[in-house]
């Protein structure tokens, strides 16, 4: 024997839709299952940095910002917790970090997510005696974050001869986003 609940709204206990049909099998959910606030940002510009000095990232492209939570400023770039959206957030950023003068060798380079300016996470290559004067970094992670919490994204290049490094723009090559999780 089979048992069919035929309904075409869900309310929770204040009365309020959270789940409603159209009776065609399209489903609508309000917050049940939405990963907000979430963002994602680019550089808008290749950013030159100083060889062995941790600098932020001027992430000043916004592609989305669901809550208005990044901050795209000079001296600024950073995503705040709004109020009432405390939680569990996934958070990833990834620096193409190169020479200035892709002549010399990047001897080490670090991605750091920062949480309320300390260093959170991190991803690091050590490249002493290997070739290359160009490296992708990415570094992820998840944190239990409350109002007000805010994050930003440093990177480091040392280059071979000291001089100065890059973080690369064009959209795919530098970004951080994140979103909050269910």
């Amino acid at each position: 024997m089979t048992s069919i609940i035929k309904v075409n709204t869900i309310q929770d206990g204040g009365g309020n839709a959270i789940i409603t049909s159209d009776g065609s099998g399209n489903v609508t959910t309000q917050n049940v299952a939405a990963n907000t606030p979430s963002f994602k940002v680019n550089l808008a510009s290749t950013q030159t940095v100083s060889s062995g000095s941790a600098t932020l990232a001027a992430f000043a492209t916004e592609l989305f910002d669901t809550d208005s939570a990044f901050t795209n400023t000079a001296s600024n770039y950073k995503f705040t917790v709004p109020s009432g959206k405390a939680g569990k957030y996934f958070l990833n950023a990834s620096l193409n970090l190169r020479d200035v003068s892709q002549s010399q060798t990047i001897n080490f380079a670090r991605v750091s997510i920062y949480k309320n300016g300390s260093e959170f996470a991190n991803n690091t290559f050590n490249h002493s005696g290997n070739y290359g004067d160009q490296y992708t970094i990415n570094v992820s992670t998840i944190d239990n974050a409350s109002a007000s919490d805010y994050y930003q994204v440093y990177g480091t290049v040392t280059t071979s001869d000291s001089s100065d490094g890059e973080f690369l723009s064009n959209g795919y090559r530098s970004w951080f986003c994140g979103y909050k999780l269910i």
